[in-house]
């Protein structure tokens, strides 16, 4: 009888007898909190950022801007006049092949004995718009 009583009053106070296992409450918000973690770097480092973007057109900009210099310096011609126009900017940035004739072709124009024609015609197959 004592014990049914004991029982009894474990239940009136609060204090129930767990059966299984304990819980882990603590390590669950561990768990939760390194997810958090884990999804907060991931966005971090992969979502795109407008800042990174326009950090690589700025270069990209400049890159192009010296070949412009450098070729109206070299050949003349309105179409190197000035800076570049943001859509031609766009263009040079998404085509790689263009990127790549652009670089070389400046490289050429640093030499005594290149003809414009020839960076010229090198530009239009790498499919630099020229007017």
């Amino acid at each position: 009888m004592v014990a049914a009583h004991t029982a009894h009053n474990a239940f009136a106070f609060g204090e129930i007898s767990r059966i299984g296992p304990s819980r882990h409450t603590l390590r669950n918000v561990f768990v939760g909190l390194a997810a958090a973690i884990m999804t907060a770097l991931l966005l971090v480092f992969y979502w795109p950022s407008s800042t990174a973007s326009s950090a690589i057109d700025s270069g990209v900009a400049a890159e192009l801007g010296q070949f412009r210099e450098a070729m109206y310096n070299r050949c003349g011609g309105r179409e190197f006049m000035g800076a570049a126009s943001p859509r031609l900017v766009e263009i040079y940035a998404a085509n790689p092949d263009m990127r790549s004739a652009v670089v070389s072709q400046f490289h050429m124009l640093q030499r005594d004995h290149t003809r414009c024609d020839d960076v010229m015609s090198a530009l239009r197959t790498a499919g630099y718009p020229l007017q």
